[in-house]
């Protein structure tokens, strides 16, 4: 719980992901989570979160402070103690993005161990090409599903986000 005139509450996080991706992946998640963006630059994002019972709209920032390092601060508007939810919201919105840079790093992992070649299947056809696309390109629905399911588990996101994101990842 932080105190003070506004309260806030911030962590500093060190990433590997490449600077160019680290705020487009923030914008991607505070969309995700329904708060409002309020300035996007390539430093930086701002934005407001829901207001609660608990919350009063706190504005949250992730700025870069050095390559491959981030501060993410919430901080209140108005209260005087927050009853720790600047420590939440940046618990929350850092959370996703370790899913998010996890999910990343496997991915470029997998690149790496089938190299960097792109099989590709030729037909010929009419004078047309067939390439057949990387099977580690596609979406393992299954893997993404039950780890939609665990962040609606540990209340990171919402069942409506759920199903609407298992909608498409189904194609339906």
């Amino acid at each position: 719980m932080a105190f003070g005139f506004p309260p806030s509450f911030s962590k500093k996080y060190n990433t590997q992901i490449d600077d160019k991706e680290v705020i487009a992946a923030f914008k991607n998640i505070i969309t995700q989570l329904g708060w409002k963006i309020k300035t996007v630059t390539e430093q930086d994002i701002t934005c407001a979160t829901l207001g609660s019972a608990t919350s009063w709209k706190e504005n949250l920032t992730v700025k870069k402070l050095n390559p491959g390092t981030y501060k993410i601060e919430s901080k209140s508007s108005f209260q005087v103690i927050d009853y720790g939810i600047n420590e939440e919201n940046v618990n929350l919105i850092l959370d996703l993005f370790i899913e998010f840079e996890k999910t990343n790093i496997q991915n470029e992992h997998k690149h790496d161990n089938e190299g960097a070649k792109v099989n590709q299947d030729t037909e010929s056809m009419g004078g047309k090409t067939k390439k057949s696309i990387r099977d580690s390109d596609k979406v393992d629905v299954k893997i993404e599903l039950e780890n939609l399911k665990e962040m609606v588990n540990n209340e990171l996101i919402t069942q409506n986000d759920y199903e609407l994101k298992k909608k498409e990842l189904l194609g339906l």
